[in-house]
């Protein structure tokens, strides 16, 4: 009788043991994948009321941990609302906030100390003295390899490229465009402008030196009277010298191919990083990165004024179309875009 209730005991402190494995287990688990689990309190704070910004966080939404709560705040444009914005996030439950702009992201920085923040859709963060420590940001910007990459395959018999851009501005970018150039046995010829009436001058002394121009995202390069112009002077169809820019809207008033951070991608991968912040991954002192998916759109009106012939490799690189692909050349082993006779 006294070994038949020895075993029972053994049996049942097995058990319990094997209970509390399974228990830890199954915890692990659940950090490991928060999408099954572990809803979250998350604050949602926004510049303005744009189009672009209400994509970014309706894909957000949709891609951040099953049945959270989202409580939004905009600052209508006005970084003094960002006050009582942040007061208010700090009263609630938030574990995380999800800041979208700039002035969004400047409000989190001063008034949410404590949360961990994901930013997105930032120009230039660096200037406004993003990130703070508990803070992480998507670059608006792809590094520039991807980007050269991207041109080459596009346009491989370039072999000369022409940047415009405020040195004040986008030093470090042009360090690594330089870099990544070197790298791909390309030469980048810079023009440094740091006002906009040297724009006009600074691009056409440009063009006769270059196979193309690459537009970056740049306060006085990409204003909108420098744009406009770039995309309009005939002195580059003359040279055909074709157009690369970062906003298919550019793409889309003649320049030859973007490479774009779509909204609705930055709210996905912004979701994944909240994630991670929630199941207790640190911030590390607050980073930017890269953005993951990109999108391209080729005009493929521009390839045919400035006599281009787009190869399927090319086309096939688009997310978006301008005009009607039956123009490309397809054979196999041709140039993914050459001059046309």
């Amino acid at each position: 009788m006294a070994d038949f209730l020895r075993s029972r005991r053994l049996r049942h402190s097995a058990g319990i043991r094997l209970g509390g494995t399974l228990f830890l287990l199954l915890v692990w688990l659940l950090l490991q994948h928060p999408s099954t689990g572990f809803a979250a309190e998350i604050a949602i704070l926004t510049s303005a009321d744009l189009p672009q910004y209400r994509e970014a966080v309706d894909e957000f939404k949709a891609a951040s941990p099953r049945g959270s709560a989202f409580t939004e705040y905009r600052l209508e444009g006005d970084l003094s609302q960002g006050r009582d914005a942040g007061r208010a996030i700090r009263a609630s439950r938030a574990q995380l906030v999800f800041a979208v702009g700039l002035k969004a992201a400047v409000a989190a920085k001063l008034e949410v100390l404590d949360t961990p923040v994901v930013f997105g859709m930032v120009l230039n963060p660096a200037e406004s003295g993003l990130p703070a420590s508990n803070m992480i940001g998507i670059s608006t910007r792809f590094p520039a390899a991807r980007q050269l990459s991207t041109w080459r395959t596009l346009y491989p018999s370039a072999k000369t490229i022409g940047l415009l851009h405020d040195p004040q501005q986008s030093a470090l970018f042009v360090g690594s465009a330089q870099a990544a150039a070197r790298e791909a046995g390309l030469t980048l010829r810079l023009s440094p402008v740091s006002r906009p009436e040297a724009m006009p001058a600074a691009y056409r002394a440009l063009l006769a030196q270059v196979d193309a121009v690459w537009l970056i995202r740049d306060p006085i390069v990409a204003s909108e009277e420098a744009v406009r112009f770039v995309i309009e002077e005939e002195e580059a169809l003359q040279h055909r010298v074709p157009v690369f820019t970062y906003s298919p809207d550019i793409a889309q008033m003649g320049a030859l191919a973007s490479l774009a951070v779509a909204p609705g991608e930055m709210g996905r991968q912004a979701a994944e990083l909240g994630r991670a912040l929630l199941a207790g991954d640190s911030v590390a002192g607050g980073r930017i990165v890269d953005p993951e998916h990109g999108q391209v759109t080729i005009n493929l009106h521009a390839a045919d004024h400035l006599g281009l012939s787009l190869s399927r490799e090319a086309v096939q690189l688009a997310t978006t179309l301008i005009g009607s692909p039956s123009g490309f050349a397809g054979q196999p082993g041709k140039a993914a875009a050459s001059p046309s006779p």
